[in-house]
Formats: C-alpha cells, sequence, structure tokens
C-alpha cells in the first residue's frame, strides 16, 4: 500500500494519506490511541489522495469528504468532586501536587484552577486560541519557557509558575490572581487592583474559588473520617 504520513509536532496525530481503498483500516488505526472526543476529518487531495486528520486543511487543495465527530465523554464540569471529574483529574495528580509543592501554592487551588479552565482535556483549545489543562496563551506560554501546550506536564508547570507570579504581583490576593490569570494583569491594574468589571472574569473567579472551596471541603471529610 503506497501510504504517505505527513509528521504535525505536539499531541496531536499525525496527517495519514493513502491512494487505496484501505480506508477503513487506515481510519481505525487513526482512532486508536486518539481522544475519545474529538472531530476528525477526511479530505480529497487535488492529486486523488484521501487524507485523514483531527485537522482542517486547505480548501484550494483538499475537498471535505466527510467529518467524524466521536462522542464526548459525561462528565459534570460543574462539580469537581463528582466521579467523572475526580477520575479525569486522576492522571495529573502527581503533577499537580508536585508543582504546587515547587510554586508554593495549595494544590487544591491549582487542581481547581485547572478544573475551570478545561475540565481536566488535555487538548483542549479556547475560542481565542489557549490551549492545554491550564489555557495557556501561546505569547504567554512561550515566557514560561512551555514547548508543548499540550504536554500535561509542561502546561501544569507553566500555568502554576504563572499563578504564582500572579500572586506574588497582587499580594497574595487569591481573587485578584485569578482575575489577572482569565484576563491579564494590565487589566486588573486599569480597574484599581480589583476584578475588572467583566461578567465573564467575575464568573470566572467565584467559580474558580467555588472548586477551590469544594476540594478543601472533600479534603476535611477524608481527614476526619481517618480518625
Amino acid at each position: 500500500m503506497d501510504t504517505r504520513e505527513e509528521a504535525l509536532r505536539g499531541n496531536r496525530f499525525s496527517v495519514f494519506c493513502t491512494r487505496h481503498g484501505s480506508a477503513a483500516i487506515l481510519l481505525l488505526s487513526l482512532l486508536v490511541g486518539s481522544p475519545a472526543w474529538a472531530d476528525y476529518f477526511v479530505y480529497k487531495a487535488n492529486d486523488g489522495t484521501i487524507w485523514y486528520t483531527d485537522r482542517k486543511l486547505p480548501r484550494d487543495r483538499y475537498a471535505l469528504l466527510a467529518k467524524i465527530s466521536t462522542a464526548r465523554p459525561m462528565v459534570d464540569c460543574r462539580n469537581p468532586a463528582s466521579r467523572s471529574m475526580e477520575a479525569r483529574a486522576r492522571p495529573y495528580r502527581e503533577a499537580i501536587r508536585h508543582y504546587a509543592r515547587l510554586y508554593g501554592l495549595d494544590y487544591r487551588l491549582l487542581k481547581a484552577l485547572i478544573a475551570t479552565e478545561s475540565c481536566f482535556d488535555v487538548r483542549a483549545v479556547s475560542r481565542v486560541g489557549a490551549r492545554g489543562l491550564m489555557q495557556l496563551m501561546p505569547a504567554t506560554a512561550d515566557e514560561l519557557g512551555v514547548q508543548d501546550a499540550f504536554d500535561a506536564e509542561q502546561n501544569i508547570r507553566g500555568g502554576a509558575r504563572y499563578l504564582r507570579q500572579m500572586l506574588d504581583h497582587f499580594g497574595q490576593d487569591k481573587s485578584l490572581a485569578l482575575a489577572a490569570y482569565n484576563a491579564g494583569p494590565q487589566a486588573v491594574e486599569r480597574h484599581q487592583r480589583r476584578i475588572p468589571p467583566y461578567p465573564e472574569t467575575q464568573q470566572y473567579v467565584r467559580r474558580v474559588l467555588r472548586h477551590f472551596q469544594r476540594y478543601l471541603t472533600a479534603d476535611s471529610r477524608v481527614a476526619a473520617a481517618r480518625r
């Protein structure tokens, strides 16, 4: 079979194409090991090759044949203490604790921020281009030394470092640090070091702190049960 692969960097899988009729086998190999919640595209190139990818290709060279949407898992992102959310958080538990210790953060605050930012979806991308678990913008990721925002370890390290910077800048005030994480420190400064009057930012700060309190409560219950 004449098959080519064009490598694309990062934690996204590559683009595959074939000239022959093994589409089902190739598409199956594309889906195995990939996230269970994603969109996949099938294109026909101008030269007749068929391409399978999780990315949109230029319309002037590729005709879209099909879009395949796999089901998203049933997760209650509003309740960080739910079993589904805890299951999503489990692969990152050690990294969260490690970088919380490294940067002098309460790991439950860091965990609450991730729950709010991405619902523990390592491949999350926002409408403005923020990426990964802690939704780092590309420019911010570069400043923090994060080379691959879809790498969980790098993303958590960068996000934890940035949160530490915001806490130090705003006198350890959690609300202002979270507002700065969401809207940028300049926005907080412009509003006399108060949470900016943006509905999204105000709701964001409340949500993170609410999740933080839920994690504190959950830990207290576990500690009480062990006595």
